[in-house]
């Protein structure tokens, strides 16, 4: 099938499902190569307020790391793109769901793949065998997504050098970019070739292994040096507490008392306990090879 049939295949399931669209030629050469780029979701209000609404019926955020993602999207295009959704965005929710079982009722159609060809599924909602207005609304998008994934306007590959950097600075936040890519990797299966995932695993630990070497060798560059102060202790952990700034440490037990004047004026605001029946100060010594020692 050529690209144009592919595209009047797609736009013709849009409109017997009455999926308003957006396209745009892009030039190809010998000719004009239509391709889709956004399209208007067919939800009802009620349906809106269902998917996005912390307490509606088809809200999914609270299941898992993978629906929690999914659903920041479908608020995001509620917020923002109702009206127009990039199909981009679509393909943002079949990455993020295609490895999650179990969410959607309709049974032939999820976003790792339909059971049947999509003409049919179409065909069964508007011979009535299908009530499309009883799908559920991410049923219906996967459903949208099967029709337009291969005409959509797909995001054009970018030149990426990989470079290095002696920079602490560069290393840091090198370090914090590669651990963060990592730790949430492998949260939700990908929609491309493994292979490619493969690739992008291993280019990560490419920058991150670097990075890790420099702020090694340049770590005393970071460190002011060791510190003897006095810490906020807590007696129901046996521990230092922490707030908003950081760990409760400080030069002098001064700075210590004036922080727990204010909490005990605060929880007798609040009618509580006494916060220094939890609290007390003690001196403390913190270092980088050994972290925060009681004296």
């Amino acid at each position: 099938m050529t690209p144009q049939e592919k595209f009047e295949k797609a736009t013709a399931l849009l409109t017997d499902l009455g999926v308003p669209y957006i396209a745009k030629e892009e030039y190809n050469p010998p000719g004009q190569l239509p391709i889709l780029t956004a399209v208007t979701l067919p939800f009802t209000a009620e349906e809106w307020c269902s998917i996005a609404s912390s307490d509606g019926d088809q809200y999914i955020g609270g299941c898992c790391t993978q629906t929690s993602l999914a659903q920041d999207i479908i608020c995001d295009i509620f917020r923002q793109d109702m009206e127009r959704t990039p199909i981009k965005r679509l393909e943002n929710l079949a990455d993020i769901m295609c490895g999650h079982d179990g969410i959607l009722e309709f049974p032939e159609v999820s976003f790792a793949g339909i059971d049947i060809p999509v003409e049919e599924a179409v065909s069964q909602i508007q011979s009535g065998k299908i009530a499309f207005s009883e799908m559920w609304t991410l049923s219906k998008i996967a459903l949208i997504w099967h029709i337009v994934k291969d005409v959509y306007d797909v995001e054009m590959p970018k030149s990426n050098r990989l470079e290095k950097s002696n920079s602490v600075d560069n290393a840091v936040w090198e370090l914090g970019q590669q651990l963060f890519n990592i730790s949430i990797s492998d949260m939700f299966e990908k929609l491309g070739p493994v292979s490619q995932q493969n690739a992008l695993k291993i280019l990560r630990l490419y920058k991150l292994l670097p990075a890790l070497k420099i702020l090694n060798e340049k770590i005393d560059e970071l460190y002011p040096g060791p510190m003897d102060g006095f810490a906020i202790w807590s007696n129901e952990t046996n521990n230092f507490v922490e707030n908003g700034n950081g760990p409760c440490i400080f030069n002098t037990k001064e700075e210590c008392e004036s922080l727990l004047d204010l909490l005990e004026n605060r929880s007798v605001i609040e009618e509580k306990e006494n916060i220094r029946n939890k609290l007390y100060i003690r001196p403390v010594s913190v270092s980088k090879e050994k972290g925060i020692e009681p004296k």
